[in-house]
């Protein structure tokens, strides 16, 4: 999948999120999990944040998961995003156990039966500006 979304706020990649941005730069999602406890967390942390093991290693995620919560934003917060209003800002809780925040594709936002807590969902990358993201799409999409 190859969705063009509306512009990006450029993240800041320090040194416990490298692995990860480039990890969504070759279209891969990588959840720090804790070597120690097995927890895995999301952003990416120094330690864990259950039991403060600095022992984490970036394990790639299966790409599916749950939709925890969500909201529908119809308002642009940002000049940058008033051409991509509607649209859905997700929790997800991926597979791992991890929450991860995403934009929703591939929905009807309109359709008030579209967004159920629980429904399954699945990960796509798309490129905004020529970069790499993760999104999530209901996992019957075609």
């Amino acid at each position: 999948m190859n969705e063009q979304l509306h512009g990006i706020i450029e993240p800041v990649i320090d040194a416990d999120a490298i692995t990860f941005w480039e990890g969504v730069a070759a279209r891969r999602l990588l959840v720090p999990t804790c070597l120690g406890c097995g927890t895995a967390f999301l952003p990416p942390l120094p330690c864990c944040p259950t039991c403060q093991s600095e022992m984490i290693e970036h394990v790639e995620a299966e790409g599916t998961g749950q939709l925890y919560s969500w909201v529908v934003m119809r308002r642009a917060l940002d000049p940058a995003y008033a051409d991509a209003v509607p649209y859905v800002v997700a929790a997800v809780e991926l597979t791992e156990r991890a929450r991860i925040f995403s934009r929703l594709v591939n929905i009807d936002i309109d359709d008030p039966l579209a967004l159920v807590a629980g429904m399954a969902l699945r990960l796509v990358f798309v490129d905004i500006n020529g970069r790499a993201m993760w999104a999530f799409e209901p996992a019957g999409s075609p």
